[in-house]
């Protein structure tokens, strides 16, 4: 009630407020610092929803009993803090599961991704993938590798890198990737 721009003599008409033909019940100035005051102590923003981002490695991620982790957020001071949790820990308390992982996403995403930086860069992954290539094919792979490699360093690609990850499976002395049907472990 108190956002209706008729109290300061207004009208709205598709999406714009106009002068109306009625009288003002208050100042325009009055009006608009009611409209600020409402706006700072609003719970949260008008058409911003209250999402964590996205979990780019759901349904990926595996701990060393095997189990999946999932993705899930809390809320701190205002920011979402993603974490990937053992499935036990969704459905059961830390107190029946303490092998149980959570893992914050902050850390995990970024190792993931320079392990797999590391991996596009190793001369012996293209050898892996085309054992039978040309010198001119490994040329063009190599050079390919290396432009994805950058790729996937860069914030803006974030999403490129996940899609090459099929499955990865952590334990606590090592990570197994599991990439276009190659296993690659690094301890």
């Amino acid at each position: 009630m108190l956002t209706s721009p008729l109290y300061a003599g207004k009208i709205t008409h598709k999406g714009k407020n106009y002068d109306g033909q009625h009288p003002a019940l208050i100042q325009q100035a009055m009006w608009d610092q009611v409209q600020e005051h409402l706006s700072q102590t609003a719970a949260r923003q008008r058409g911003k929803g209250n999402i964590a981002p996205p979990s780019p490695l759901v349904s990926k991620l595996f701990d060393a009993s095997s189990d999946r982790l999932t993705p899930s957020h809390t809320v701190r001071n205002g920011r979402h803090i993603r974490y990937y949790v053992s499935r036990r820990l969704i459905i059961g308390t830390r107190a029946q599961h303490p092998d149980a992982w959570r893992l914050p996403a902050v850390q995990l995403e970024p190792a993931l991704s320079g392990l797999l930086q590391s991996y596009l860069l190793d001369e012996r992954t293209a050898y892996q993938i085309l054992p039978e290539a040309s010198a001119g094919e490994m040329r063009d792979l190599s050079s390919k590798m290396i432009d994805l490699s950058e790729r996937i360093g860069s914030d803006a690609e974030m999403a490129v890198w996940p899609h090459l990850i099929e499955r990865c499976d952590i334990a606590a002395d090592a990570v197994k990737l599991k990439l276009d049907q190659k296993a690659v472990s690094y301890t």
